[in-house]
């Protein structure tokens, strides 16, 4: 902060969420925040202060210059805890220092306490591939129930390696590139809840070049927002199932064995964006010169159960460069009444 001070800088404090020793691991966020904040009283309050007074008993009586303040570290932002902790902890930074600008370590969507949001990334080309894990982070949206926000990707299966399709800045990302343009559609479409209750399957001709997402807009995951990009040079059939996993109810009354309730798709309509680019460069994300199509219908075609009806698998074909999104409405078949 003094380095700041003699350089005439705004510096950004980034405040690490988790231990050292334990990466990730849950905080406890009480005396967490109590040490924020007297360490930001240090920083930033004149000496009538407790620890204002003790910052001038140093030899500093001039307050530092912060003005931003960075809730969490890369190791942090991917955690399922994140969202919560920041919206506790930036609440009580506002509380009692409203001056300071507080920026998320990812998009955490239209929260009041966000002024704004920094993807944070080391500049070595092994992390750099590694920042198309990062995509998801964007998807973080209100858990209604829970008052949590949660990622709409399973950390364990994660978007690609294809740092492209990362947004970097503003200002460093102008917004009519494609890459700029799949973060807004991304957010256009996050859903509001995770998709935890149903397992996604994708299995692409050539694999590794199509990434999946979903998310869901009510409890029951009856409304699920599929999200596909191929980053393929040809069109790609992929087919994607959809296996409720919400455990079976008791069994009927007049037999001892459960019965698995039917899923069933009552709707489906998807849309998709392609990449259109000069004929030096093709359609790629990375070329900045290129344009996402005007958004057209995609092809879906629902493939037929033969076994338990506890699953719905479709075909979706995917055009080459493109972003697609596939909203599936689900349904259960009743369960056997209860006389």
């Amino acid at each position: 902060m003094e380095l700041a001070r003699q350089l005439g800088a705004a510096p950004l404090l980034v405040l690490s969420l988790s231990s050292p020793a334990s990466p990730g691991h849950n905080p406890d966020l009480l005396p967490l925040t109590q040490d924020v904040l007297a360490s930001l009283e240090f920083l930033t309050a004149n000496s009538s202060s407790r620890w204002g007074a003790e910052r001038e008993a140093q030899g500093q009586s001039q307050p530092l210059p912060l003005t931003h303040l960075v809730v969490g570290q890369d190791a942090d932002c991917s955690q399922p805890w994140y969202a919560q902790a920041y919206q506790q902890l930036a609440a009580a930074v506002r509380a009692s220092f409203p001056h300071l600008q507080l920026l998320a370590c990812a998009d955490l969507g239209p929260l009041p306490v966000m002024d704004g949001w920094e993807l944070q990334a080391q500049l070595d080309p092994d992390t750099t591939a590694r920042l198309g894990e990062a995509l998801d982070a964007y998807q973080v949206t209100m858990v209604s129930s829970q008052g949590l926000l949660l990622p709409a990707q399973n950390p364990s299966q994660p978007w690609g390696k294809h740092h492209s399709l990362v947004v970097y800045s503003a200002t460093h990302q102008p917004l009519e590139t494609p890459a700029a343009q799949l973060h807004h559609l991304l957010r256009q479409h996050q859903g509001s809840l995770c998709a935890k209750d149903w397992q996604l399957l994708s299995s692409p001709a050539d694999r590794g070049q199509v990434e999946s997402s979903a998310s869901c807009n009510d409890a029951a995951c009856t409304h699920l927002i599929l999200k596909l990009v191929n980053q393929g040079h040809m069109k790609q059939a992929v087919t994607v199932t959809v296996q409720h996993t919400v455990p079976p109810p008791a069994p009927s009354w007049w037999s001892q064995t459960p019965r698995v309730p039917r899923l069933l798709l009552a709707g489906s309509e998807a849309t998709t964006w392609a990449v259109k680019g000069p004929d030096d460069a093709g359609p790629t994300f990375e070329h900045p010169s290129n344009q996402l199509f005007q958004a057209q219908p995609a092809q879906l075609t629902v493939v037929p159960t033969v076994s338990d009806n506890t699953h719905v698998s479709l075909i979706v074909q995917l055009l080459p460069h493109s972003f697609t999104v596939a909203h599936l409405h689900l349904a259960q078949e009743p369960h056997d009444p209860v006389p």
